[in-house]
């Protein structure tokens, strides 16, 4: 069995990706809260959204595409101002191009149900593995990405 590992820095792409940490911060001083406390608490998912949704399907596909052909597909319009700060185009397309040599060809092979429409959560099938993507756009148009998270893969048994 061959194992397959992405450098640690691409194993960290995770730009723009941020947690409630603010509601997490409110139940942790309180264990013994109420459960209507914690669940006021909670924040409240965004309502559906299917443009955000067909968004993160064209988002997905490009990304893959672009992969795959190791060309340079995928420019700073579809990701966020903030994203771009972080992680330059050509950064970007080394970390596809570095993905490719190490697992090849991918295909999209499944997708997390998530209620969330601006994420998405898939399993790419590659020529030699399965890599774990994750990529959330804005919740506005024009629904730019705004985070990418490129997990290390799974090796084919």
């Amino acid at each position: 069995m061959r194992t397959h590992h992405y450098p640690t820095w691409l194993a960290g792409l995770a730009c723009g990706l941020t947690l409630s940490t603010a509601a997490l911060a409110q139940t942790a001083g309180t264990p013994q809260a109420a459960p209507a406390a914690a669940t006021a608490a909670q924040p409240q998912l965004p309502a559906p959204n299917p443009e955000a949704a067909q968004a993160v399907q064209r988002s997905i596909a490009a990304l893959v595409q672009a992969a795959n052909t190791q060309g340079p597909l995928l420019t700073t319009k579809e990701f966020t101002d903030s994203f771009n700060e972080k992680i330059s185009a050509a950064q970007l397309q080394q970390v596809l191009s570095q993905m490719h040599q190490i697992v090849g060809n991918c295909s999209l092979a499944g997708q997390v149900p998530i209620p969330v429409s601006i994420v998405g959560s898939y399993l790419l099938n590659c020529d030699k593995a399965f890599v774990p993507v994750e990529l959330a756009v804005e919740e506005q148009a024009p629904y730019r990405i705004h985070t990418l998270l490129i997990r290390p893969s799974y090796s084919k048994l």
